[in-house]
């Protein structure tokens, strides 16, 4: 601890945690190496601090490296920093002085650190930290409050601001979730397809009912289904010579030269009809007899 003689003698902890000094990783995923040495890092502070400092904190760091590498003192501070939040002391704004410095030390690459408590007039730490329950997951957690913000501190972390507990949007869930986004307004991603897939039915149906109905394609009569293209009489004697609109032409020419001919109904009841009604249509049973049992 030479480096941090001149540091170390108000300092409450000092400690050595060997290896090459680590830089905080900006923008991308830190590396195995990156999280294994965070860890190396948090089990000696761990071991070194009983319990956590409640005021202004200052830190004194030496980087001892095993090469020339250009790298940023102040992300190396930050690394151990945010290694040592929630060991040391409970909020980063009480961090009030940090120092840094790097050496060169091929054969023994370290990390020497002094943490003590810092008197200034900025109130920190139980001066205004007071304990909140989190919104989000019910946890106590320590926030600062100020007379500007009293109200502060109303979840733990960032993570649990963006989630609070929510009720499936699904109709036919009631289950309560905490979402992953702002944006999640489903508990499971079945619960998200199954709402979409109805409301598309929805629409679908909602779509077919303001089409009008279409009209038969061989008499001209309107047709009760939307799916349909023939009546019931014209699709009964569909085919009916090389005409496409099938009898119908038939039947107007019929009743045109008066040779519409008698049938018998073929409910069987005995009674006659002429084939082709006023509109041209085939026929095959009296009114009203369409449901008539044969015999």
């Amino acid at each position: 601890m030479d480096a941090l003689a001149d540091i170390s003698k108000d300092a409450k902890w000092c400690l050595i945690v060997p290896g090459n000094p680590r830089s905080k990783c900006w923008g991308v995923a830190a590396s195995d190496a990156h999280t294994e040495y965070r860890k190396q890092l948090q089990r000696a502070m761990s071991a070194k601090a009983d319990a956590p400092l409640l005021r202004g904190v200052s830190v004194e760091a030496v980087f001892y490296r095993s090469n020339r590498q250009r790298m940023d003192v102040d992300n190396m501070l930050k690394f151990v920093l945010d290694a040592a939040l929630g060991i040391f002391w409970i909020d980063d704004s009480q961090v009030l002085r940090i120092a840094g410095r790097v050496e060169f030390d091929a054969a023994n690459p370290r990390v020497e650190m002094a943490i003590g408590e810092q008197v200034t007039s900025m109130p920190r730490g139980d001066e205004v930290l007071i304990e909140r329950r989190c919104e989000g997951c019910s946890g106590v957690f320590f926030r600062a409050t100020y007379p500007s913000t009293p109200n502060a501190g109303r979840f733990c972390s960032k993570a649990c601001m963006k989630r609070p507990i929510l009720r499936c949007a699904n109709e036919n869930c009631d289950a309560d979730f905490t979402p992953n986004s702002l944006a999640q307004r489903y508990c499971t991603k079945r619960c998200a397809s199954s709402a979409i897939q109805t409301r598309q039915k929805i629409a679908t149906a909602a779509a077919l009912r303001a089409r009008p109905l279409p009209n038969c394609r061989g008499c001209g009569a309107k047709l009760r289904r939307r799916n349909s293209y023939l009546c019931t009489a014209c699709w009964l004697h569909r085919g009916v010579g090389d005409d496409v609109r099938y009898a119908t032409s038939f039947g107007l020419a019929a009743i045109e030269e008066g040779t519409n001919p008698v049938v018998a109904c073929k409910c069987g009841c005995g009674g006659s009809l002429d084939l082709f009604d006023a509109r041209g249509r085939p026929r095959r049973y009296l009114t009203g007899h369409s449901r008539r049992s044969v015999g």
